[in-house]
């Protein structure tokens, strides 16, 4: 069902050629630095509205640990784009079904299955946790 979740965002303006190229150059920078060293693929650009995110999913399974802010949310993709603008956010617990309404619960989490300890990524039957995906640094062969 989930394999990767890579969402982009762009704010549209009179001048979109200008944002375009900016957003260009950022998006090329972070892929040149994730090729470099180990890091998360996350990337935000709130000056210019830009924001760029890999996640994996831990099918039932829960991170327990800080939570920012939670919400109900239609799918993935709002949860996704609520922690893309929260510039505390490192990951997310989504609901593994809907509620009455509807809709499914997305937590907001101040840190990622990397970051926390091993004990904290725990089964769970009603929630699915994503993490950033990480990349590994380039070899030189």
């Amino acid at each position: 069902m989930f394999s990767k979740l890579t969402i982009v965002f762009c704010v549209m303006s009179a001048r979109m050629d200008l944002v375009m190229v900016i957003f260009l150059k950022v998006f090329l920078v972070s892929q040149t630095f994730a090729l470099s060293q180990p890091s998360t693929l996350i990337f935000r650009h709130q000056k210019f509205g830009s924001y760029q995110g890999s996640f994996k999913p831990d099918l039932f399974h829960h991170l327990s640990t800080t939570t920012i802010a939670y919400s109900y949310v239609m799918d993935t993709f709002d949860c996704v784009f609520n922690c893309m603008r929260e510039t505390e956010c490192y990951s997310f617990n989504f609901g593994a079904c809907r509620d009455s309404k509807g809709l499914y619960l997305c937590e907001l989490l101040a840190t990622d299955k990397y970051r926390a300890t091993e004990s904290d990524l725990q089964e769970n039957s009603t929630f699915h946790h994503f993490s950033p995906l990480v990349s590994e640094p380039a070899v030189s062969v």
